[in-house]
C-alpha cells in the first residue's frame, strides 16, 4: 500500500497556514471596521459561515509533538488516505480508497510492517490478510459469493492449506500445498470422509 509523501504534505500545509495566517490578519481589521460600525450605532452584520475547505492535505498535531498525529491527503498513486500515527511516531492505523475505488483499511505493529489488512473488492467481497512481523503474509480469508475460503502459509509465503466452504453444495474441504484433498464433510449430511486423492478443482 502507498504511503503518504510527508515531505510534500508538509509543504503544503504551511502553504496553507500561510493563507490562514493572512485570512486572520484580515479577520482582525474586519473586527476593528465592524467595531467602528457599531460605534456609529449601525448593527454589524453577521460574517458568512465558510461551509467546506478544499485542500490538498491536512495535518494533525499537538503543539508539543515533533511529528504530526495525523494526515490526510491524497497519494502520488491517486490514493485517498487517512494515516494515523502513535505517540512514538510509528504508523498505526491507515485507511484509505486506492485509485480502483477499492477501500482499505491497514494495521500497522508502530513500524512500517502491516500486520492486518481488510479490503473490499469490485464486487463488494471482503477479504482479510494477516502478516507476521516481517510482513510475510501468513493468513488470508476471503468471500466471494457463497463460498468461503481460508488460506494458510508457512514463513517463507508458501500455501500450506487451504479450508473451503461452497456456498452451493455446502461442503466443508481440506486441501493441502499439494492440491490434494485430505478432508471432505458434507454440511450436516453423513460422517465426515477423509481423502487423499488429488482435487481437481483449483483451491478458492
Amino acid at each position: 500500500m502507498n504511503t503518504l509523501n510527508e515531505g510534500d504534505l508538509m509543504s503544503r500545509v504551511a502553504i496553507l497556514e500561510r493563507k490562514l495566517h493572512r485570512l486572520r490578519q484580515v479577520t482582525l481589521l474586519a473586527g476593528i471596521t465592524l467595531a467602528g460600525v457599531a460605534s456609529l450605532g449601525q448593527v454589524p452584520t453577521k460574517p458568512a459561515v465558510q461551509k467546506s475547505i478544499e485542500a490538498e492535505g491536512f495535518a494533525l498535531r499537538k503543539a508539543d509533538d515533533p511529528g504530526p498525529r495525523a494526515l490526510l491527503g491524497v497519494t502520488k498513486a491517486g490514493a485517498n488516505m487517512l494515516t494515523f500515527y502513535r505517540s512514538d511516531g510509528g504508523t498505526a492505523l491507515t485507511l484509505g480508497c486506492t485509485r480502483d475505488n477499492h477501500p482499505v483499511i491497514d494495521l500497522f505493529d508502530g513500524g512500517k510492517t502491516s500486520r492486518a489488512s481488510l479490503t473490499l473488492d469490485d464486487s463488494g467481497a471482503p477479504s482479510v490478510a494477516l502478516m507476521d512481523g516481517r510482513g510475510k503474509q501468513r493468513v488470508a480469508l476471503a468471500i466471494a459469493a457463497e463460498n468461503v475460503g481460508l488460506r494458510i502459509f508457512d514463513g517463507e509465503g508458501r500455501n500450506r492449506a487451504v479450508i473451503g466452504y461452497d456456498g452451493t453444495s455446502g461442503k466443508v474441504v481440506v486441501w493441502n500445498d499439494k492440491n490434494e484433498t485430505i478432508f471432505e464433510q458434507p454440511a450436516s449430511v453423513g460422517p465426515a470422509k477423509q481423502s487423499t486423492s488429488p482435487n481437481p478443482r483449483k483451491s478458492p
